[in-house]
């Protein structure tokens, strides 16, 4: 405290400032041992804390999403530019490979004997398609 002074409204004032000052004191030591009141705050501190980072989390999510979106729709533009002209070379490599296969079916119809050896003739034919198929676009790539 400060030195004692005579006047009564500066003690008076004195006065109600200790009884706020102690009042104050009371109350902050009366809420530290309100063990269920700190609880129930540190609960809602979690809950806050807990939401705070899952819209932090929310919003990152979703900003890779559309990264991610935007990356493969580049790749998908790409790929199709790039495959753009090869239907036209596969076309070309697969048409002797049909005709044989129609000269074939040709001989099984006229001749019993050749049907036996149509199967795996068109086993044959559709392996060697295939392995043209793959290498032509690896080839390319």
């Amino acid at each position: 405290m400060s030195t004692p002074s005579t006047d009564p409204e500066r003690l008076t004032a004195e006065i109600k400032q200790t009884r706020a000052d102690l009042g104050a004191t009371v109350e902050a030591l009366a809420a530290k041992t309100d063990v269920k009141a700190r609880a129930k705050q540190a609960a809602t501190d979690a809950t806050d804390r807990g939401r705070e980072q899952l819209s932090a989390a929310t919003t990152k999510v979703a900003e890779a999403a559309g990264t991610a979106a935007t990356k493969v729709a580049e790749a998908a533009g790409t790929a199709r530019e790039k495959l753009a002209g090869r239907s036209e070379d596969v076309k070309a490599a697969v048409a002797p490979m049909q005709r044989r296969a129609r000269t074939l079916r040709v001989r099984a119809a006229e001749d019993p004997r050749v049907r036996r050896a149509v199967a795996p003739a068109a086993v044959a034919a559709t392996a060697l398609l295939g392995a043209l198929i793959v290498w032509v676009v690896r080839r390319r790539a």
